[in-house]
């Protein structure tokens, strides 16, 4: 029998974007987002939910691409950019669900 006293880490969602020019996808788990690259070596990031400080909607004009990016901040002001997110607004609707971080609406 096997002993499971580690907790472990439940994927809710993966959706197609890139972070740094790198296709890849943004992973949301029950402890928080990451960065995963299709490319081993390219880089991948991570933000647990409980370092997450705010996060983005932005919309950008692009040639290819939908223009739909998120930004996180983490609590060193660190920023970590996903860019072209497939349901992005799905995404969004869905970290401020698990994150309980505060948002608004500006602009």
């Amino acid at each position: 029998m096997s002993d499971n006293s580690e907790s472990s880490t439940e994927s809710h969602g993966s959706y197609t974007c890139q972070s740094t020019n790198h296709s890849g996808r943004l992973v949301v788990t029950s402890e928080g987002i990451q960065f995963q690259p299709f490319v081993a070596s390219h880089n991948q990031w991570k933000v647990a939910f409980n370092k997450l400080k705010r996060m983005e909607k932005v919309n950008t004009i692009v040639q290819v691409g939908s223009g739909k990016d998120l930004l996180f901040y983490d609590a060193d002001d660190v920023t970590y950019s996903a860019s072209n997110v497939a349901k992005r607004d799905e995404v969004f609707t869905q970290i401020v669900g698990y994150s309980n971080v505060k948002w608004q609406v500006v602009g």
